[in-house]
């Protein structure tokens, strides 16, 4: 390991250390989804997908009125 690895860390480690709080948010929903029973994930998933394609419908707007 190089001096600077050393000091700064790899980029794996801070790559690790970046996203370690969101894959905390992510563990700390799993007993919620664990106690959904088929259905209910399944209208969840549909529920995501509509939030995802808002968020994207969202970023296209913006990145044609910054054009």
């Amino acid at each position: 390991m190089s001096v600077i690895e050393k000091i700064f860390g790899t980029h794996s480690s801070r790559e690790l250390k970046r996203i370690e709080p969101l894959v905390d948010k992510i563990e700390a929903l799993r007993p919620t989804m664990q106690a959904l029973s088929d259905e209910e994930l399944r209208g969840k998933t549909e529920e995501y997908k509509k939030r995802l394609m808002g968020l994207q419908w969202r970023f296209f707007m913006n990145q044609k009125m910054v054009r």
